[in-house]
């Protein structure tokens, strides 16, 4: 065999190895995170049930109203549902493995949450235009969303994650509890401080979420 063939041998061998790493390191990352096919078509199933209810419930409350122009609770409720179903994609891996990390694990903990906030912002656009729902006040709803459930995630892990945007959106869907003025999940009165206020908590939540990540806060302890 002559040196030009055993050099394209070993670089065969090589890129094979590297291509066989870099497959088992994308599996590894799918199964900790538990981005299977069980998650995506709960993630579709979550997106098509909320357009539905939503383009069924807002004429139906709402028959004399321009299309377009109007929000009603089961649309802002059921936006909460499939950005609760992305967000089980921020678990990581076991307590020990995750505390005890070797490298820094805040850049792909931030790439993730980008990942999360862009997939709800396009699924919260896809129900605007298929519900034909006020785009402005859905997109700013599922951000609030999403920097909520970030920083949920980050105190208490994925099992609390979805607490405190629940929380928030049972005090906004109560009548007459809070002020109209400061209902920022139904008012479409959408003002620049009101884009800069959701933008603040965002980022917050993507900080916070790639600070502390998702290890669950409350697991339980083995005392054997």
């Amino acid at each position: 065999m002559g040196e030009p063939q055993r050099m394209f041998l070993v670089t065969q061998g090589g890129t094979s190895q590297a291509d066989a790493r870099g497959t088992a390191t994308w599996h590894s990352w799918r199964k900790v995170h538990g981005v299977t096919a069980a998650w995506t078509a709960g993630c579709l199933a979550a997106w098509i049930g909320t357009i539905l209810v939503a383009a069924v419930s807002v004429p139906l409350k709402f028959p004399y109203e321009v299309a377009g122009t109007i929000i009603d609770s089961a649309s802002v409720v059921g936006l909460l549902v499939p950005v609760a179903v992305v967000g089980l994609c921020l678990r990581e891996g076991p307590r020990h493995l995750v505390l005890g990390a070797a490298r820094p694990l805040w850049p792909q903990r931030l790439a993730l949450a980008l990942a999360c906030t862009s997939a709800v912002c396009a699924g919260a656009w896809a129900l605007t235009v298929l519900a034909n729902l006020p785009t402005a006040v859905i997109l700013l709803d599922a951000q609030l969303y999403v920097g909520l459930l970030l920083v949920s995630t980050s105190l208490g892990g994925v099992t609390l994650g979805w607490v405190t945007p629940l929380a928030l959106t049972l005090v906004m869907s109560a009548p007459g509890l809070i002020p109209w003025q400061w209902n920022f999940l139904y008012n479409q009165d959408v003002t620049l401080e009101r884009w800069a206020a959701v933008a603040a908590v965002l980022a917050v939540g993507l900080a916070a979420y790639a600070w502390r990540g998702s290890v669950e806060r409350f697991a339980f302890v083995d005392r054997d």
